[in-house]
């Protein structure tokens, strides 16, 4: 159970087991803003046995096991939303703005602590109602 429970929300049957090493990537114009919230959601890694996880700003998509945090202006229409993706290949979270990316890595810090590592193949897709959270 997710809270707040998100806008959409749809379970693919299928599941990503996290590996114990990877990068949790950050792939936007300012991924110092985003710092904090990926060493939190990297604690909660370690927390599971997942250790190895380390912090980069670029990585090539041709690598595996990495979490893709992308923060591309425009690329949602919602301000402070963000689109969850989880498949058997990894976990992908697109935001336009920083503050849809937190909230993103908030929920798919919930997954973490609900699955213990094995994180559920979903699609999720949230914003707020109003401006101020």
């Amino acid at each position: 159970m997710l809270v707040p429970v998100p806008k959409h929300l749809s379970y693919s049957g299928q599941e990503y087991a996290l590996p114990v090493e990877g990068l949790i990537v950050l792939d936007c114009p300012q991924p110092q803003l985003l710092l904090p919230a990926a060493r939190r959601f990297q604690q909660k890694l370690a927390a599971c046995g997942r250790g190895g996880w380390q912090i980069a700003a670029a990585a090539s998509p041709d690598e595996g096991g990495h979490i893709w945090v992308r923060c591309l202006p425009g690329a949602l229409r919602q301000p402070q939303g963000y689109l969850l993706k989880i498949s058997p290949e990894g976990v992908d979270l697109l935001s336009s703005d920083p503050a849809g990316a937190f909230y993103g890595l908030q929920t798919l810090q919930q997954l973490l602590e609900q699955s213990n590592a094995v994180l559920p193949g979903l699609d999720c897709r949230d914003w707020p109602d109003f401006p101020q959270r």
